[in-house]
């Protein structure tokens, strides 16, 4: 239960309709990462089993760093609180866990541009060294961190992590770089695409076209899929794109991020971004 990389894809069902109860969600692992039992410098991956969050179940436990998922979470952490902070218009909850806060950031900063073998969200891929999606979610970090200080109208350290976010972002582009694609990680060339998708990475990945038909291109064959799968299971986030089956997983909570286009809409037009 609380997993962080769970709550993440999320995000968007929670912000539209009802940030407190995101708020809700993130609280309590800002509270264990700062309690007794949290060991580490990176945020945890999880609280507990339900309905005990009596601390992290998962890989390690709170005894190991070998499944840990250190980079991913504290990528996540970080925005997802920046992004509360925006929405109250104050800084209450980054000034109540600031020291965490910056001591993850500090963690991005030293070991996140080239993650070292690790595993990620999909952990049904396995660990992998120099994930170049692990990477590229630290810079959006640094740069949340960057909105922040705006929020506390502080313009100098706007400046700085604005700047670290878009010097890590340009060294990504190059490690990342495979001529018409970017790589999956930064030492290995070629194409690493599978045939099983993800529903709520799709349409997060849908958000970034410019063009209205872009977007339907990326939104039009999870509609198929959900109408014409013979999985009929509720709305599943992992399915093979060549037989049109579940893969794994059903009615999580990972779904609500089909609602980012409704996020993106409505912060555009109340002035958060």
């Amino acid at each position: 239960m609380g997993t962080v990389d769970v709550i993440y894809p999320g995000a968007p069902f929670f912000l539209y309709f009802n940030p407190s109860l995101l708020k809700a969600q993130l609280v309590p692992v800002l509270n264990y990462a700062e309690s007794t039992h949290w060991k580490f410098p990176f945020a945890p991956h999880d609280l507990g089993v339900y309905p005990q969050a009596n601390g992290q179940a998962y890989g390690g436990v709170e005894h190991s760093e070998a499944y840990q998922m250190s980079v991913e979470e504290c990528g996540i952490m970080i925005p997802l609180t920046v992004a509360i902070c925006k929405i109250e218009n104050k800084t209450d909850l980054v000034d109540q866990h600031f020291t965490t806060l910056l001591n993850w950031v500090n963690y991005l900063l030293d070991f996140g541009l080239n993650p070292k073998n690790q595993l990620c969200t999909d952990d049904f891929t396995g660990h992998i060294a120099h994930n170049a999606n692990l990477s590229l979610k630290v810079f959006l970090a640094i740069a949340a961190f960057a909105q922040l200080w705006d929020l506390k109208a502080d313009k100098m350290q706007v400046k700085i992590f604005n700047k670290i976010a878009q010097t890590m972002a340009f060294e990504w582009l190059k490690l990342a770089d495979d001529g018409d694609h970017y790589r999956r990680a930064f030492d290995r060339k070629g194409n690493n695409r599978a045939h099983y998708a993800k529903a709520d990475w799709i349409v997060w990945t849908a958000c970034l076209a410019e063009k209205k038909e872009v977007f339907q291109a990326f939104v039009n064959p999870l509609y198929d899929f959900l109408n014409v799968s013979e999985s009929r299971v509720p709305f599943t986030d992992l399915y093979d794109t060549k037989t049109g089956e579940q893969v794994a997983f059903k009615a999580r909570s990972v779904v609500g991020g089909v609602y980012l286009p409704l996020l993106i809409t409505c912060s555009s037009t109340d002035g958060h971004t």
